[in-house]
């Protein structure tokens, strides 16, 4: 969730929209994800971001995620935030950032009516974890936020 605004339905600058977009496309493309969506609602700008779709798996997916998602943070954080009218650029502090990660099966594929709009899509409950865990930490005072929702590796003699 990608704060944009004084209200999180707003979007106060186009070229902080640009910079912040190409600061996430060059991160999730460097560890082989994908957006799969762009959300600009009454709850923020969003952005649905997979690891390991198929013809995209890597043996260390959720890896790649937190490394992309730091990135992000990273990246993010050098974009002064937007300025009112009137304001100096970056008068509003920084972007405020939150993200939620988990792991799991989702289910992947096209979703909606051949005649109408088909799009592709993620959905299931981890997906909607992790937009839990993203709006959970949006509510926090810190600007910038990431929630992991990581399950335990499996016990194999690897590990034990």
């Amino acid at each position: 969730m990608l704060g944009l605004g004084p209200k999180p339905c707003d979007v106060e600058s186009l070229e902080v929209v640009q910079r912040a977009t190409l600061a996430i496309q060059k991160a999730v493309q460097r560890y082989d994800g994908a957006i799969t969506r762009l959300i600009t609602d009454d709850k923020g700008t969003r952005f649905l971001i997979a690891f390991g779709l198929p013809g995209h798996q890597h043996d260390h997916d959720e890896e790649r995620a937190v490394l992309s998602s730091l990135e992000v943070v990273a990246a993010l954080d050098d974009i002064p935030a937007w300025a009112g009218e009137g304001e100096e650029e970056g008068s509003n502090g920084k972007l405020q950032v939150a993200v939620g990660i988990t792991t799991g099966l989702v289910f992947c594929g096209e979703a909606g009516w051949v005649r109408n709009r088909v799009e592709y899509t993620l959905a299931g409950a981890k997906v909607n974890l992790a937009a839990r865990l993203m709006q959970a930490r949006s509510k926090r005072i810190a600007p910038t936020s990431i929630s992991l929702h990581l399950p335990s590796p499996p016990m194999t003699s690897h590990n034990l």
